[in-house]
């Protein structure tokens, strides 16, 4: 322990940069606590790490977790949501940051040794600091310390292989049909499957950074919530919107969407996770695809600058939604056809939130969650 704390007051002394982990959580203390070992495994420690659980066993959580961090010198704060939000959770967490640089993650986001380490090389080799944000880079294979905790069997192998996109033989025809052009743009702008196409942006008129000859970095527009280094000053000043409930779709495409007008939002390949995605605690299929769309509606009504260009957009882009997830549902044999019903729902109440003066349309759209929230979940 002495030469570890050497080893950290050298870091310390060269100049190098703080992190600190926010996690929010509900009901999933299995994958959190492989999070926590991973995250207590990396090269560079964090400052903190962060648990805000909309769980009623918080304390109990709390009390279990605490002894992890004995003697690591790795601040833990773990407090029950405010809400049972997602977005709120992150708030709630980063009101406690006061480290340099922020790690957002899922509580099912498992980082290899040297994640901390690869993202933090980035930012300090920024002298200028022009990078407001980095994606790390998801991979489809376990962290060392995580493939010992959950198993290295080939069924715990095949049951990874299907939370991460299906068999190898669906993965092989996937990757033969991206050789060509025409399926590229099918997947992308009929199927709607790339992440930008999953938002409408609302800054015409705002200055947004970009990148010089000189940035060996690659841009992009949003980064992903299971997996995002921030400059903490930027994380706290464009925080996520407090008026999405539970899971909150496209939540971390807004905010980092608003990092972007403070510095280059980039991609961090080094920087390895692996999105463990487990299901529990999620919302529905319908759900989630009609809160996707009603949020982004939310969005532009809170920040756009070109009102009447931005809603014109939104248009096109509900029809495309409607377009790319009846094709979804169909191809996928859900003939109940969930995610056309989701996009179908959410129009009205998108329309909704533009005829309100925005106060009034966040306390209905808060109401509108709330309805949508309490259906029954499909069996």
């Amino acid at each position: 322990m002495k030469l570890e704390n050497e080893a950290l007051a050298e870091v310390q002394s060269s100049g190098a940069l703080s992190w600190s982990a926010c996690i929010p959580t509900l009901n999933r203390f299995d994958v959190l606590q492989v999070n926590l070992r991973c995250l207590l495994a990396q090269s560079r420690l964090p400052k903190q790490v962060i648990i805000v659980d909309a769980s009623q066993d918080a304390e109990q959580h709390r009390a279990a977790l605490q002894p992890l961090f004995s003697g690591t010198g790795v601040e833990f704060i773990l407090e029950p949501a405010s809400a049972r939000s997602s977005a709120v959770q992150r708030n709630q967490a980063l009101s406690h940051v006061t480290a340099d640089i922020v790690l957002l993650l899922d509580d099912d986001s498992l980082l290899f040794p040297d994640c901390a380490e690869k993202f933090l090389a980035t930012f300090e080799a920024d002298h200028e600091q022009r990078v407001a944000g980095l994606a790390l880079q998801n991979v489809s294979e376990l962290p060392p310390i995580a493939a010992a905790l959950l198993g290295g069997s080939d069924q715990d192998a095949s049951a990874i292989e299907q939370k991460k996109g299906g068999s190898t033989a669906n993965k092989s025809r996937l990757a033969f049909l991206e050789k060509y052009r025409l399926w590229r743009f099918f997947r992308k702008e009929v199927l709607m499957q790339a992440m930008d196409r999953m938002f409408v942006p609302y800054d015409s008129r705002r200055p947004r950074p970009s990148l010089q000859p000189s940035d060996n970095l690659i841009k992009v527009r949003h980064l992903p919530g299971y997996g995002m280094a921030v400059r903490t000053h930027i994380a706290q000043r464009e925080q996520f919107n407090p008026f999405l409930l539970a899971y909150c779709p496209c939540e971390d495409l807004d905010a980092s969407y608003r990092y972007g007008r403070h510095g280059i939002c980039a991609f961090s390949p080094d920087a390895r996770l692996m999105h463990y995605e487990v299901e529990g605690s999620r919302i529905t299929r319908m759900q989630a695809t009609s809160l996707g769309v009603s949020n982004v509606a939310l969005f532009i009504h809170t920040n756009s600058d070109s009102p009447t260009k931005h809603r014109a957009a939104f248009a096109v882009f509900a029809l495309r939604r409607l377009v790319g997830e009846t094709l979804k549902d169909f191809l996928s044999k859900r003939f109940d056809f969930p995610q056309a019903k989701g996009v179908m729902a959410a129009i009205p109440r998108s329309y909704g939130i533009f005829r309100r003066p925005l106060p009034d349309a966040q306390r209905w759209y808060q109401e509108q969650q709330l309805e949508l929230l309490q259906k029954k979940k499909a069996a």
